[in-house]
């Protein structure tokens, strides 16, 4: 959807345009279309990777850090912690 997105994008702006060096305005629009849409797919492989952090699959987060958090902040409270 987003590749489609970026072609229909693409072949808009040149379609509406005229210019005199057409192929300049279509190397221009290329290198745009790439960098957004680079962009896009890295959020969405940041996104996947961080769905699951303790997954320890892609990018990893350990939990020991939290919980030895949560029992610092947890001494002299009664039950339930929190």
């Amino acid at each position: 959807m987003v590749i489609g997105g970026a072609v229909v994008a693409l072949l808009g702006v040149t379609a509406v345009t005229f210019v005199e060096r057409p192929w300049a305005q279509f190397w221009l629009l290329s290198g745009a279309t790439a960098i957004i849409l680079a962009a896009i797919l890295l959020l969405l492989l940041l996104i996947a990777s961080l769905g699951a952090p303790f997954a320890g699959v892609g990018v990893r987060i350990d939990a020991a850090p939290m919980q030895s958090a949560l029992k610092a902040v947890s001494v002299g409270v009664p039950p339930p912690y929190c």
